[in-house]
């Protein structure tokens, strides 16, 4: 005897799976229904229609499910189609995040960088034009105020070198002038004392007219009162280069110290026929008067001393000579 019963069945990577229930009770499975419980409930298929067994007992059936792939495959497929524009955006979104990294922080950095590298140069004519508030913009700030602190104070030391080369050379020439000073000084010195030595010993065998030992004795003791003051103002020099002594300063006429210097100084004018011409203002300065009044004898002494017989010796005043 035939009977008709209902069979489903499924399809699950192309897999087939079926099952039939029979009327007792039982179950008969073909294939792994452990892939139905895989597969979400949208994704299965069931179909069912009449199939006719022999001899089985009324109420036997038999299932087939079928689990449609379709779903999966088109998802998968839809992917695959969305691919180049996923990737075209995200090539364009990094491109736009590299360019934003650069202009915002590896740009500002490579600008300090060569920055840093103008100031170890002592390049000091950058200038800060940033208007950042974070971390750069600070390091920028500090730079440039770093940059104008070395500028000042290299400014300050070559001031400062500028005026100990003048110093160095002022004390240069002071040192050879007193080189000079002092050679002059032991000559000056020599031959008044190599005169005494030789007065003194022909005094003291009485050689010729030296036996009149009280005029001789008179003419020694001008030579020690000329080398007594020469000492005198050599001590005095040595005091005024140590600064030990007060050097007072007064408001005096210039006419009151020139005119006594050319006093002293006409008779050795006289013997060389030299004229001295006074054509100095009558002005008043402020001055150490006994310093002065030394310095300038001697500078009208070697000028008559150092000049032809016959010539002239002209003294005059200019202003704004040394501006």
């Amino acid at each position: 005897m035939k009977s008709k019963k209902s069979v489903c069945y499924s399809v699950a990577d192309n897999s087939v799976i079926a099952q039939l229930n029979s009327g007792d009770g039982q179950t008969f499975t073909f294939g792994d229904m452990e892939k139905i419980k895989e597969v979400k409930s949208e994704q299965i298929v069931s179909i069912a229609y009449d199939v006719a067994f022999k001899d089985i007992k009324s109420g036997n059936s038999l299932v087939f499910f079928l689990i449609d792939s379709s779903g999966m495959q088109n998802i998968r497929q839809s992917f695959w189609d969305k691919i180049p524009l996923i990737t075209a955006i995200v090539l364009i979104a990094s491109i736009i995040a590299a360019y934003l990294c650069y202009r915002i922080l590896i740009k500002p950095i490579i600008y300090l960088s060569k920055v840093s590298k103008r100031l170890a140069k002592l390049d000091f004519t950058w200038r800060c034009n940033t208007r950042r508030k974070d971390e750069l913009g600070v390091l920028a700030v500090s730079l440039e105020s770093m940059s104008r602190n070395l500028q000042r104070t290299l400014d300050e030391l070559k001031m400062k070198s500028e005026e100990l080369e003048k110093d160095i050379v002022i004390i240069k020439n002071m040192e050879r002038q007193r080189k000079s000073f002092f050679a002059a000084v032991s000559h000056e010195l020599k031959t008044p004392i190599t005169i005494m030595k030789a007065q003194s010993e022909n005094m003291l065998y009485r050689i010729g007219d030296y036996a009149n030992r009280d005029k001789y004795l008179q003419e020694n003791l001008l030579v020690l009162d000329e080398m007594e003051k020469l000492v005198k103002e050599i001590i005095l020099i040595a005091k005024v280069d140590a600064s030990d002594i007060d050097q007072p300063f007064e408001q005096i006429n210039l006419e009151q110290i020139l005119v006594p210097c050319v006093k002293k100084i006409l008779p050795v004018a006289n013997e060389k026929k030299i004229e001295i011409q006074n054509n100095v203002e009558d002005i008043q300065i402020c001055v150490n008067k006994r310093l002065f009044e030394k310095a300038l004898s001697n500078v009208i002494l070697n000028a008559v001393q150092y000049s032809p017989a016959g010539e002239k010796v002209i003294i005059k005043l200019e202003k704004n000579v040394y501006k």
